[in-house]
């Protein structure tokens, strides 16, 4: 089963393609992280009856759920790219190689950038759902919070391995920004418990 955008987005179709299809990564996993967490944050949001801004809480977490699962088939393919390239590279000559691997590279950065925005803006839900919403479910929004900086840190460690990065690259410190951002949310959330 490949994974794209005209797939059902829903946690169950994408684990099952996970499961069935090569293109799983670490990428796809961290994008299934953020499909997670954005789905405890509308649980705890769809419980909160009595909180004014539960509708759009229920919408901004079906729509990053969405994304993520998108995503996923994005960075599926790109590791596939590179995969393969990494394969030519070891198996010819380099001139006789017929994909860039510096190219693929930075390529496969791309979709892992969206995902650590998808999952800074996960765990900005999460921790607006757990201020906001029933405190009788909060420990769900901050485990949503927690499941978002872990896959913010996963997209963030992977962009770079592939930039193979000393540092100074602007996607590399956008990433961490995110990341740092996602932690900061976490955190906060993790206040609100008692």
């Amino acid at each position: 089963m490949a994974w794209g955008e005209s797939d059902l987005p829903s946690i169950e179709a994408f684990a099952a393609a996970a499961a069935d299809d090569t293109r799983a990564s670490a990428g796809a996993v961290a994008a299934l992280a953020v499909a997670l967490a954005a789905d405890l944050a509308s649980q705890v949001a769809g419980v909160s009856t009595a909180w004014a801004e539960r509708g759009g809480a229920l919408a901004q977490a079906d729509a990053i759920r969405a994304r993520a699962i998108a995503l996923a088939g994005e960075v599926g393919h790109a590791y596939q790219v590179v995969l393969m390239a990494l394969t030519q590279a070891l198996a010819t000559p380099p001139a006789a190689v017929g994909v860039d691997l510096g190219e693929a590279l930075g390529r496969a950065v791309e979709p892992l950038l969206a995902i650590a925005e998808a999952a800074a803006d996960a765990a900005e839900l999460a921790e607006h759902v757990a201020r906001a919403g029933s405190t009788l479910v909060r420990a769900d929004a901050v485990a949503a919070t927690m499941l978002a900086t872990t896959a913010a840190e996963i997209a963030q460690h992977l962009v770079e391995v592939n930039l193979l990065v000393t540092g100074n690259d602007d996607r590399s410190h956008r990433a961490r920004e995110l990341l740092a951002g996602a932690a900061a949310r976490r955190e906060a959330a993790r206040t609100l418990e008692p």
